[in-house]
C-alpha cells in the first residue's frame, strides 16, 4: 500500500490550521451580517430559516444516507451535536446580537468558548492544562471583563449586558458541540448535514407557531446578503471547516479559529455598522486574541526542525 494511502487519514496540522483560519473569516463575516440583520430588517426566526433550510436542502441526499441517528453513534452524542451546533445555538446567537454590539459578540463567543472547551475536556476526558494555556485563559478573562463591563465609555450600550449573558450561554452550547464532535466518526460534511437537517426539523414547529413575516417585508438585497452569510458561509462552509479543524487539531486547539475573530468582528462593526469602540476596547480585543492563541496551545504543538548535527557527530 502506498505511503500516501497509509497517511491519508492521519491528522495534518497544516490542513487544520488553514481550516481554522478560514473559519475565523467566516465567523467574523457571519457575526457582522447577523448583527446588521437583526437590527434592521430581519428577526431571529427569519435568520434561522435562511441559516438552516438552504443547507438542509443542498445536503439532503447525504443526510438521507447518514440518517438522523448515524450508525454506531449514541443518541446523547447526537443530541449534543444538534443542540450545541444547531438551531438552539443559532437562536441564542441571533438573540444576543439584537442586544449587544458586534464587538461583544466577537469577544464573548470565540473568546469564552476555549474556556468552556478546556473545562469540558478536563472534566470529561481528563485532559491536562499546561501553565502557558492557563495564562492564556487569564488574559482572555481580563479582556472579556474590560469589554463586557463597559469600562470604556464608548462601548456602553443600553441593555448590552443581557446580550452578553446570552452570548455566554451560546458559547457553552458551542463548546458542547465541539467536544461532542471529538472522535464522533463523522466526516465534515456528514456533521454539517446532521446539524442542518435536525435544525430544520426543530424549526418547523416554530414556523408553524410564529411564521417568518419579515421575510416578506425585507428587501431582496438584504435577503440576498443573508443567504450568502447564513446559508453558504455559516451553514455550509463554516461548519465543514470547523469539523476539519477539530479532526486535524483536536477539539481544544480548534478553538484557534476564534483567535482573530474578535479583532475582525470589531473592525467589521466599525467599518460596516459604524459602531464606535474606544481605544481601551480595542486593546482588550487584542488581549483576547493573544489569550486565545496561548490557550489553544497550538504554538507548542507545531513541528520543530531537527537540530543540525555537528561535523564530528556525522
Amino acid at each position: 500500500m502506498p505511503d500516501s494511502a497509509i497517511h491519508a487519514g492521519r491528522p495534518n496540522w497544516i490542513i487544520g490550521l488553514f481550516a481554522a483560519l478560514a473559519m475565523a473569516l467566516v465567523g467574523a463575516a457571519w457575526q457582522v451580517a447577523s448583527r446588521h440583520a437583526v437590527t434592521t430588517s430581519l428577526g431571529t426566526i427569519e435568520l434561522a430559516v435562511l441559516r438552516y433550510i438552504g443547507p438542509t436542502l443542498v445536503l439532503l441526499p447525504l443526510a438521507l444516507r447518514t440518517g438522523l441517528f448515524p450508525a454506531g453513534m449514541r443518541k446523547r452524542r447526537v443530541l449534543l451535536i444538534v443542540l450545541g451546533g444547531g438551531l438552539p445555538f443559532g437562536l441564542l446567537a441571533f438573540a444576543g446580537a439584537q442586544l449587544a454590539p458586534v464587538m461583544h459578540m466577537g469577544v464573548l463567543l470565540p473568546g469564552t468558548m476555549p474556556l468552556f472547551v478546556a473545562l469540558g475536556a478536563w472534566l470529561v476526558f481528563g485532559d491536562k492544562l499546561a501553565p502557558s494555556r492557563l495564562l492564556g485563559f487569564a488574559i482572555i478573562i481580563c479582556g472579556i471583563v474590560v469589554v463586557g463591563t463597559g469600562f470604556d465609555a464608548a462601548t456602553l450600550h443600553q441593555g448590552a449586558w443581557r446580550g452578553d449573558l446570552i452570548f455566554l450561554v451560546a458559547s457553552i452550547f458551542w463548546a458542547a458541540y465541539t467536544l461532542a464532535l471529538r472522535d464522533a466518526g463523522l466526516t465534515p460534511w456528514q456533521s454539517v448535514a446532521l446539524v442542518n437537517t435536525w435544525s430544520s426539523l426543530l424549526l418547523l414547529p416554530l414556523l408553524f407557531a410564529t411564521g417568518a413575516p419579515k421575510l416578506v417585508t425585507a428587501s431582496w438585497p438584504d435577503i440576498a446578503v443573508q443567504v450568502i452569510a447564513q446559508s453558504l458561509l455559516a451553514g455550509l462552509a463554516g461548519l465543514a471547516l470547523y469539523s476539519v479543524a477539530i479532526r486535524h487539531l483536536g477539539a481544544a486547539r480548534a478553538a484557534l479559529s476564534g483567535a482573530v475573530v474578535p479583532l475582525l468582528s470589531a473592525a467589521g462593526g466599525w467599518l460596516v455598522l459604524r459602531e464606535s469602540p474606544g481605544l481601551t476596547s480595542f486593546l482588550a480585543v487584542f488581549a483576547v486574541c493573544a489569550g486565545i492563541v496561548l490557550a489553544s496551545g497550538i504554538a507548542w504543538k507545531l513541528p520543530r526542525a531537527a537540530p543540525l548535527k555537528k561535523p564530528e557527530d556525522a
